[in-house]
């Protein structure tokens, strides 16, 4: 069974036959990845061109891969991803909580199933300036459901805990630089979210 795709992401599908309806494999840049697709999840966006739909909220996780990836990354610290969401308007894509979040999961799935694990670095990046710019994205609504998963995934990173829908521990991180836990932990307190009524919802910091 064949699964609809804009054509530049059917360019690097592995075999897409191959695999059952909610499973597809990829390879792009060295990286294999293996992530669920629900069925009737599309993005709620277009491209510029307005030809056809951004394909999957999963599609977008890989252009910022890719910028991240053309950009050489940065290490042990993020790079300045303060422009991702002009490079999301680039794209003709629209503002959209839920499809934010849908991406941000999408991304901790990539990372969990990615190999060879020297690569995973690229993903937390991606991950970290999206969450960061979301954040700081003051028309963001924290009291919904999407904005509560943003808000669980960057204690997470703070706290070095993830658990998403019960199933993703994010351990990775325990390899993550003491600078760049220092970074978030100092974002977080900035923005008041430390403050000890906001303290309980961060766990115990390593």
């Amino acid at each position: 069974m064949r699964i609809a795709t804009s054509p530049s992401f059917s360019k690097w599908l592995l075999s897409v036959n191959s695999y059952p309806l909610n499973e597809l494999r990829a390879t792009r840049h060295g990286i294999t990845c293996k992530y669920v697709i629900f069925e009737g999840q599309y993005a709620d966006a277009r491209f510029a061109n307005n030809q056809f739909h951004c394909a999957r909220p999963m599609e977008f996780a890989w252009h910022i891969v890719e910028k991240m990836i053309s950009q050489g990354g940065c290490k042990p610290l993020p790079p300045d991803m303060t422009g991702i969401m002009d490079y999301m308007y680039e794209l003709g894509l629209q503002k959209s909580p839920k499809w934010y979040s849908t991406v941000l999961s999408t991304l901790y799935e990539m990372l969990e199933e990615t190999q060879p694990c020297e690569r995973k670095d690229i993903f937390i990046e991606c991950i970290y300036g999206l969450v960061r710019e979301m954040i700081m994205d003051s028309s963001y609504d924290f009291d919904s459901n999407e904005g509560q998963i943003l808000m669980d995934a960057w204690h997470g990173y703070c706290c070095h805990w993830y658990d998403y829908n019960n199933k993703f521990s994010f351990q990775v991180l325990v390899s993550m630089s003491q600078s760049f836990v220092d970074d978030c932990i100092e974002d977080l307190d900035n923005l008041g979210f430390l403050q000890p009524h906001n303290a309980v919802h961060c766990g115990n910091f390593m």
